[in-house]
């Protein structure tokens, strides 16, 4: 006789398809768990992050001659630029020394620059930011020196001899008449004196010649400008 064999175990796929994922979830958690932990592991490895040091605070110090109570800055050691005022007493942050200047910190972040006798440590008392102060010193600022201006004198293009007279040619008279003038701008001669003069007429004779040359004007850094000179005029008997 036969036995009936009990119907099998009903499979539920929902519960199947848990058990098939549930390794793979595993690996996934363990995975992100790794990674979490290693970007941890250099804050955790018994080294505390090093804090970021803190800029060094100063007092503006002005000296008895400073009347209004302000302190001038500049934008530039070398070009002397002026960058407004601040008042005595106001606390800056002090970013580095170069040689005499301190070079200062202010909230729009454009550096400024005091003399270093100017900021001090202590609000009660001068203490300079020297080299124990904890600020670098970079140096006194190797400015470039400036081209010299160039320039050059006035040049005669024009010069007739002056005349003699008959007075100083019975008396054979001879030597140099010395004119002052100013050349301007136009290359004419204008203020014409005589500094040293001979008589018999020949000054006269000197100035009336001068005052008909004509000269290229004297030109700095490529711009014409008045220039006195001296004017030396010849008499000689030949």
């Amino acid at each position: 006789m036969l036995r009936q064999l009990p119907p099998p175990p009903s499979i539920d796929p929902a519960a199947n398809e848990v058990q098939e994922c549930s390794p793979m979830r595993l690996i996934f958690w363990l995975i992100i768990v790794t990674l979490t932990c290693g970007r941890s592991l250099p804050a955790s490895d018994g080294q505390e992050a090093k804090p970021e040091k803190a800029t060094p605070v100063g007092y503006i110090i002005c000296s008895d001659r400073e009347n209004d109570h302000f302190a001038s800055m500049l934008l530039d050691i070398c070009k002397k630029l002026p960058a407004g005022r601040i008042s005595c007493g106001e606390t800056v942050n002090v970013v580095q020394r170069h040689g005499d200047w301190l070079e200062i910190a202010l909230p729009d972040n454009r550096p400024r620059y005091l003399p270093a006798n100017m900021v001090s440590q202590s609000a009660d008392k001068f203490v300079p930011f020297d080299r124990n102060s904890g600020v670098e010193d970079k140096g006194a600022v190797d400015c470039p020196v400036p081209p010299a201006p160039r320039e050059f004198g006035p040049r005669a293009i024009y010069a007739p001899d002056p005349e003699y007279t008959e007075k100083a040619r019975r008396m054979k008279i001879s030597g140099t008449v010395v004119l002052s003038l100013i050349v301007g701008i136009d290359g004419l001669p204008r203020d014409v004196k005589v500094e040293k003069g001979l008589g018999y007429g020949l000054d006269e004779k000197a100035l009336e010649a001068a005052r008909k040359w004509k000269f290229q004007p004297a030109v700095k850094d490529g711009q014409p400008f008045e220039k006195q000179i001296r004017l030396s005029m010849s008499f000689r008997l030949y």
